[in-house]
């Protein structure tokens, strides 16, 4: 297990947070108040996992990605860089994130 600086754990409310053997968290990773880790995951710096969440085995959390609260992510899911998730994720899933629009002001 790897976990890197300023890595926030947050400890359960009502069932433990756990973090699965060989994982790696890289800097800046918010991990809320039960959360599951399940082994070998990988989480990108300044990412988020909310409370509750569920992450299957061996899979990839892109940096500034956020996982909202109760969701579950299956195994070997690669969820792309700044996503937001909502919704659970299949096993074996690519999920990338829409790209904002910008609007242009008028002059």
């Amino acid at each position: 297990m790897h976990i890197g600086s300023n890595v926030c754990i947050n400890r359960g409310t009502l069932e433990n947070t756990i973090i699965g053997k060989g994982c790696i968290i890289n800097n800046f990773a918010q991990i809320s108040h039960q959360a599951v880790l399940k082994d070998f995951c990988r989480v990108a710096d300044r990412s988020s996992i909310l409370g509750g969440a569920i992450i299957g085995e061996n899979s990839y959390i892109a940096p500034s990605s956020t996982i909202q609260a109760k969701v579950c992510i299956g195994k070997n899911a690669f969820i792309g860089i700044s996503s937001t998730v909502i919704k659970d994720v299949a096993d074996n899933s690519n999920i990338l994130s829409i790209p904002v629009r910008i609007r242009m002001a008028r002059g």
